[in-house]
């Protein structure tokens, strides 16, 4: 039997459980994507909807969504920028240019403004050997800001905290705009550290034979084909 693993999510702010917490990602399904009819069962030409890549993405981790509302001022002639939250609780931080900003390629550089780091009051402990993958929220293609990836340590560190890229372009017909409160910030996805052993095979009869009866498999069925190979 399998052993289900428990990951704990924890806040900094009394109450905030209640309120806006950390919500499995299938939540935050993008609507463009909910948008879409589905094929019909005997449909020769299919769409996203008929590709078992997008569900199994959506249905990966966690999303902690922002838990206030945040205001954004920039400047374009000085590059200067403020934020603002309705409550000090609410703090956001500075991540400075020479961080990682001024390291950029210059054709990416040209449409930031700045990087936002919030004082996440999101905390996340994962069992021992497990670390968190951060990531932006995939296909939701935000034109204020994308979360930077990275992975986070949650078994031995258990701090959340964002680093958000804001686009220059989100400031084109206002100097000030508003994030709101329950805007997805990023998707957190728990693993197992493991080594692999990496291995690049020729083409082998076995190889061949695998794949042609995974195919048998899958192009016998209108849908759910992935679970014929179960």
């Amino acid at each position: 039997m399998t052993k289900t693993l428990k990951i704990i999510w924890w806040s900094s702010i009394k109450h905030l459980e209640e309120v806006c917490p950390p919500l499995p990602a299938n939540k935050f399904i993008p609507s463009w994507y909910k948008n879409i009819h589905s094929p019909k069962i005997d449909a020769t030409a299919s769409n996203v909807k008929g590709c078992p890549s997008f569900p199994m993405l959506f249905s990966q981790g966690y999303v902690i969504p922002l838990w206030t509302d945040v205001v954004l001022r920039f400047h374009k002639k000085t590059n200067q920028y403020q934020w603002l939250t309705p409550d000090a609780q609410y703090q956001m931080e500075s991540h400075g240019a020479a961080q990682l900003m001024d390291h950029l390629p210059e054709d990416i550089k040209k449409d930031i403004a700045f990087i936002l780091k919030p004082t996440c009051p999101w905390k996340l402990i994962t069992p021992t050997g497990y670390s968190t993958l951060q990531l932006p929220m995939t296909y939701y293609f935000n034109p204020i800001f994308e979360t930077l990836s990275g992975i986070l340590p949650t078994d031995k560190w258990h701090q959340t905290n964002q680093q958000m890229l804001i686009k220059k372009s989100a400031f084109e017909k206002s100097s000030e705009i508003i994030i709101p409160k329950g805007t997805p910030l990023a998707t957190y996805i728990p693993f197992k550290r493991e080594e692999y052993k990496y291995v690049i095979s020729p083409q082998t009869e076995k190889l061949l034979k695998d794949e042609k009866i995974r195919e048998l498999k899958l192009f016998s069925k209108f849908r759910r084909r992935l679970q014929e190979l179960d």
